[in-house]
């Protein structure tokens, strides 16, 4: 059975513009959660997400997300393999040489040790997109229209986007730790107080660049006996 160690969810949100470098809508927004397992049920990390506002371009992003990405990671994502990397590359063609070799560099590290796409995962092939596994498997995620995604950016509301950002990379690591941990109940219980902090996070304001840092643990009397 996997071990929960070490993980890294990434999410991004893009609004329907005319097409971007392969054919690519513009981003406006990325999400991360990274959780690691020091001890049996106790984890640490950070909750971080970087939205566009309108005049901020894609290579703004791709800075943030050089200067964020670890190593040593499992990576964890819908769609990783044939939309947010080739994603994240497309827009690095158009980014400054300088951003471009950094994230570059920063995706090569990070994605070397493991990579998980859970729309290839066989428990979740059939269901076509992260809302569908997630309402199959009752876990809280947001599914935003492009309509509405992009009525939110254009005038400035960034925090419903960096709450579906994060909220969704929430959902994909509790979907990946509901199959791959010893006692699938942990990713309910450490899922749920994530998404608890992020609230509390976005009630504090300005959510256009989030970084925050976490400790959470399984509550005593939820762990298993053994």
């Amino acid at each position: 059975m996997n071990t929960l160690t070490s993980t890294l969810a990434i999410t991004v949100a893009a609004i329907q513009t005319p097409p971007h470098e392969g054919g690519f809508d513009q981003m406006v927004g990325i999400g991360l959660v990274e959780l690691i397992e020091f001890e049996p049920g106790q984890f640490v990390g950070r909750m971080a997400a970087r939205t566009l506002s309108a005049n901020e371009g894609q290579e703004i992003l791709l800075a943030w997300l050089a200067d964020h990405l670890p190593t040593h990671v499992r990576t964890i994502g819908w769609g990783l393999a044939d939309d947010i990397v080739p994603r994240l590359l497309a827009a690095a063609d158009e980014a400054p040489s300088n951003i471009a070799a950094d994230v570059i560099d920063a995706l090569a590290s990070t994605l070397s040790i493991d990579a998980v796409d859970l729309a290839d995962e066989p428990v979740y092939a059939m269901d076509g997109d992260l809302a569908t596994a997630c309402a199959n498997n009752l876990v809280p995620c947001i599914s935003m229209s492009p309509g509405g995604l992009l009525g939110e950016w254009a005038v400035g509301h960034v925090a419903p986007i960096a709450e579906m950002l994060l909220t969704n990379a929430i959902a994909s690591w509790r979907l990946w730790a509901q199959r791959a941990a010893a006692d699938p109940g942990i990713a309910d219980e450490i899922g749920t107080e994530l998404l608890w902090r992020l609230q509390v996070r976005l009630a504090d304001g300005d959510a256009s660049n989030i970084d925050l840092h976490v400790s959470v643990s399984r509550q005593p009397h939820a762990r298993s006996s053994d």
